[in-house]
């Protein structure tokens, strides 16, 4: 489990900057609507499905 773990925390850490450069943009670019919601909620999708392929994996091994 530490491993599924670790790799997750490491795409998080991946993830995360991309996010906050897409806000950074998004606020400098158009304050009045939030758009970098929506790439954030893909992000958020992607990390949480490898996270259920990396459990999954990880209990079929053991």
């Amino acid at each position: 489990m530490n491993s599924v773990k670790s790799r997750v925390i490491k795409l998080f850490f991946r993830l995360f900057p991309i996010v906050c450069l897409l806000f950074i943009i998004n606020i400098l670019t158009a304050p009045d609507y939030l758009w970098v919601k929506w790439p954030a909620m893909g992000m958020l999708i992607a990390l949480a499905s490898f996270t259920l392929v990396a459990i999954t994996e990880q209990a079929n091994r053991e």
